[in-house]
């Protein structure tokens, strides 16, 4: 028998290499020497359990369902893990030990998204576009490491449970265009992060420590409508710049915002939950929130913080408020316009929170850190 050639033996090998390596190609999916891609043409379900070694990308699209559970990552390294345009995606509590990184792990499109525990999780960029989760439970994302970026945008949040997101080192926390229903105690904990934003979203309700600050070089929450803050529903430990511009806040109430944070153009209910602000001597120095507007009632809608004035009966309760001048006022499709003679008043609809009660209602509470991240 004549020996095989140098080229042939390399040929056997190539192929035994590449059997190896591909494994069994998951139902749905095409393989190649580099990616795995998995399509549902009909709308079906997919279920994955275990990707074949060494690929570098996967990505599942068009499905109606999809359900990972198992151990699918744990080896090698991939560039990118993308699950995008399904309808009802279910990852179990998963662990990603063994993995030496993702580099970016991307949900897009997503109409309702389940996420349990992602254990050991490292990954550069974690992004979310166009995805909806009606509740991130405790330990989600309990810090990720070697992350690089996260950007949450155009996304629906029902609730942030205690614990569910941690990050940690990261150079950029981005959330964009996002609506969240309700913010647990202690459900964000950014700790040592460049860039915290909150921009253009939309938040109905947070509780006392809801989003924890620790060593962050500079925040920033712009644009974004607040309905309700609970006491002391930010805190914050060494935060070097923070910007709070051009945002709506439904119910505000008192707290101590160090004078260093820059507090600029913004809007407020102008009733009795923002009697503090004109109560406390402290705080009625602070002409920065005199550069904001009343947002409602309409009569004081558009008019300067500093041309209005609370209304107090002489058993110190809080009846409203009123322009400073009364008859400089009236109103012009819902906002307030000099010059004419209309008295312009706001009566504190449904609760009389009265001068005491109504100095518990907080917007925000920077202060010394008191808790341990969870």
């Amino acid at each position: 028998m004549m020996p095989l050639s140098w080229p042939l033996l390399s040929a056997y090998f190539l192929v035994g290499m590449l059997a190896i390596a591909f494994g069994k190609c998951p139902t749905q999916c095409r393989c190649t020497s580099l990616e795995v891609i998995c399509s549902c043409k009909s709308g079906d379900s997919f279920i994955l359990s275990e990707i074949p070694a060494n690929h570098f990308t996967l990505s599942i699209s068009n499905c109606k369902k999809v359900r990972i559970h198992g151990t699918p990552f744990n080896r090698g390294s991939f560039d990118r893990f993308v699950i995008q345009d399904s309808s009802d995606v279910y990852i179990a509590d998963i662990s990603f030990f063994g993995v030496i990184l993702i580099r970016r792990l991307k949900f897009s499109n997503i109409a309702n998204l389940t996420l349990g525990s992602l254990y050991n999780l490292k990954t550069d960029i974690f992004e979310m576009d166009n995805v909806t989760i009606a509740v991130l439970d405790r330990g989600v994302i309990p810090g990720i490491a070697e992350l690089k970026e996260v950007r949450i945008t155009d996304s629906h949040i029902g609730v942030i449970r205690t614990g569910a997101l941690h990050f940690q080192h990261e150079s950029l926390v981005d959330i964009i265009d996002t609506s969240m229903d309700h913010m647990e105690k202690n459900s964000t904990c950014i700790d040592q992060v460049q860039t915290f934003t909150i921009r253009n979203c939309h938040i109905s309700s947070l509780d006392e420590d809801a989003i924890n600050l620790m060593h962050v070089g500079k925040v920033v929450l712009s644009g974004t409508s607040i309905e309700r803050l609970n006491e002391g529903s930010f805190l914050a430990d060494s935060v070097g710049e923070m910007i709070i511009v051009r945002n709506v806040f439904s119910r505000v109430g008192s707290n101590v915002v160090e004078p260093a944070f820059v507090i600029e153009n913004n809007q407020f209910s102008c009733d009795c939950n923002l009697l503090w602000l004109y109560q406390d001597s402290g705080y009625h120095k602070l002409d920065k929130f005199f550069n904001s507007t009343c947002l409602a009632p309409e009569t004081l809608a558009g008019i300067s913080l500093k041309d209005v004035t609370p209304l107090i009966t002489v058993m110190d309760q809080c009846l409203g408020f009123k322009a400073i001048d009364e008859k400089s006022y009236t109103t012009r499709n819902g906002y307030a316009q000099r010059n004419t003679t209309v008295r312009a008043l706001s009566v504190n609809s449904g609760e009389n929170l009265g001068s005491s009660s109504a100095m518990f209602v907080t917007i925000f509470m920077f202060g010394f850190l008191r808790f341990a991240c969870i």
